[in-house]
């Protein structure tokens, strides 16, 4: 366990009964073997206390090396807990010792460029371009595979028997990241990875809403998802497989001839449905001739259509996971110097009435915290001209029973003194709250 003096004093832990203690905690990682310990690296407690200025850079290294040579085909796996801010990069980095333990390290930042670095990898590449996205998030916990193939080609017998596994995190004041259960293992010949799955009225702009209002749906619908050939040989008949049970059945299915490895392909199929008021359970299932089950071949993703309720999130997107919501927030309840706002999109078919609006809240929000509602339109939002609202709140005031309950629900009657609700015509809505 080490960090970059010259950036940081932040180190990991590694023990049992560990926590975030800064003041936007993630939950404690729930892995296989959490009962005998794991590792943490709380960023968002040390940010807290240094005023969140420096970039960090800590990593936790193997004490001792491991022997590959034999083994050209390997994969770092892993069970995490992790939620990224917004531009930090955690790596896992391949050391090569020169048989006596000595390994030459690469100095890392958020911004670093690794594509020539063929031992060095991200933890997490889907989100590694993302500079500014904030709030990405694992299931907790969610088992992590990294090919490390490429930085054992060309080594000697002496490199390969003196390997080294690092992870390396380095951001700034970002949230945190709980390891465990790590293991290198021999990648798999056949390996077919589920990697997304969506539904999405075509015209939505990929906009998957997980709960709307029957009158706001459509009829025409694109059902797709992207798999990966994450084995060592190529993969022939790689199939994507859909069903929803519900007050209506919803199948697709689309397949391909082949598959090359370390190679990815993105399904797309257009269906006309007929939905109606109700859930609706989906399976995606990915397959190929020869992997034609695992416990990664499958996501399951969940959509409700109500009477009047609409509402972005709520939509399963991890494997094994039926129902995952996810969260966008902020700590700094600084009124208008904050300058933080979040806000969903949402598609009206026809005119309709807002009669109330409901947000979740974070456990550790307190009473008396201030929240205004903004209704917007297209322009006003993409200009960030909030003074020309459609409709704008008076100070909402969040009480005990909001703290109790996990959500603040706030009448329109408060936002337009109407107790007739907000009415909107047809078109695209943007539903923004404050801290005030």
């Amino acid at each position: 366990i080490a960090h970059d003096a010259t950036a940081c004093s932040l180190d990991w832990q590694v023990g049992t009964g560990l926590a975030c203690t800064g003041s936007y905690p993630i939950a404690t990682i729930v892995s296989t073997t959490a009962s005998d310990g794991y590792a943490m690296l709380d960023s968002d407690a040390y940010g807290g206390a240094t005023g969140g200025t420096e970039i960090e850079d800590s990593w936790l290294t193997m004490a001792s090396p491991v022997d590959l040579n034999g083994y050209p085909n390997v994969v770092v796996e892993f069970e995490t807990q992790y939620r990224r801010y917004n531009s930090e990069n955690p790596y896992i980095v391949v050391g090569i010792g020169d048989g006596s333990g000595n390994v030459v390290w690469p100095d890392l930042d958020p911004t670093t460029d690794i594509t020539n670095m063929s031992n060095v990898f991200y933890a997490f590449p889907d989100w590694a371009s993302q500079s500014g996205v904030t709030g990405n998030a694992t299931a907790n916990p969610e088992v992590v595979q990294v090919n490390i193939s490429a930085a054992l080609v060309g080594l000697t017998t002496t490199q390969l028997a003196d390997i080294y596994i690092r992870f390396n995190w380095t951001g700034t004041w970002g949230y945190a990241w709980f390891v465990d259960d790590f293991k290198i293992v021999e990648q798999a010949a056949n390996d077919i990875q589920a990697q997304s799955g969506w539904i999405f009225e075509t015209n939505s702009n990929g906009a998957e809403y997980g709960r709307t209002p029957i009158s706001h749906i459509g009829s025409s619908y694109e059902i797709g998802g992207t798999v990966l050939n994450f084995g060592v040989s190529d993969q022939t008949n790689v199939t994507l497989d859909v069903s929803f049970t519900g007050p209506t059945t919803i199948t697709a299915s689309e397949s391909i001839d082949s598959l090359e490895t370390d190679s990815t392909y993105t399904y797309s199929i257009m269906s006309s449905l007929d939905l109606e008021v109700g859930l609706y359970e989906g399976i995606y299932n990915f397959s190929s001739d020869d992997d034609t089950l695992g416990d990664d071949n499958i996501l399951k993703r969940n959509f409700e259509i109500t009477e009047n309720v609409y509402s972005l999130d709520g939509i399963g997107v991890h494997p094994e996971e039926e129902l995952e919501t996810t969260s966008l927030g902020t700590n700094s309840f600084n009124g208008i110097s904050d300058q933080f706002i979040c806000a969903n999109e949402y598609e009206f078919k026809s005119q309709d009435t807002i009669s109330s609006v409901t947000a979740l809240i974070a456990p550790n929000t307190l009473p008396n915290a201030e929240v205004i509602v903004y209704i917007l339109d297209s322009t006003s939002y993409f200009n960030l001209d909030y003074g020309n609202a459609l409709f704008e709140s008076d100070t909402y005031y969040v009480s005990e029973d909001d703290t109790t309950n996990g959500f603040i629900n706030i009448p329109t009657v408060d936002i337009c003194n109407s107790p007739n609700g907000v009415i909107l015509n047809s078109g695209k809505y943007f539903i923004a709250l404050m801290p005030s």
